[in-house]
């Protein structure tokens, strides 16, 4: 999560529009949903929302998001991947893989 010691600074900095903003936390801002439906309504509000919060972050704060998004991310991306292996869905290509191996088709890294 957001460090949450961020939160209370009330330092003034200019983004990188040249307006001046309070360092704040994108929670603070809007209520992110945990899952944004691509069929949803709100998507796009919600999207310009989030664009409009992170524009307005702190030189600090953005990179506290940064730090954030990434693991956040990463998390999402392993969770799918370990879901495709253990449904099957990487068999054919872990297959077509190991044969190209075994046909010498590999360069080592």
């Amino acid at each position: 999560m957001l460090s949450s010691s961020l939160a209370g600074s009330q330092q003034k900095t200019l983004n990188q529009r040249g307006i001046i903003v309070r360092p704040t936390l994108l929670r603070d801002i809007i209520e992110v949903p945990t899952q944004i439906s691509p069929f949803s309504s709100s998507t796009m509000s919600n999207l310009q929302e989030i664009e409009t919060a992170i524009s307005q972050l702190s030189t600090d704060d953005l990179m506290v998001f940064r730090d954030w998004f990434a693991k956040f991310d990463a998390e999402i991306w392993d969770r799918q991947f370990e879901e495709d292996v253990a449904s099957g869905r990487l068999n054919r290509l872990a297959e077509r893989a190991l044969q190209h191996l075994r046909e010498g088709r590999c360069t080592d890294l």
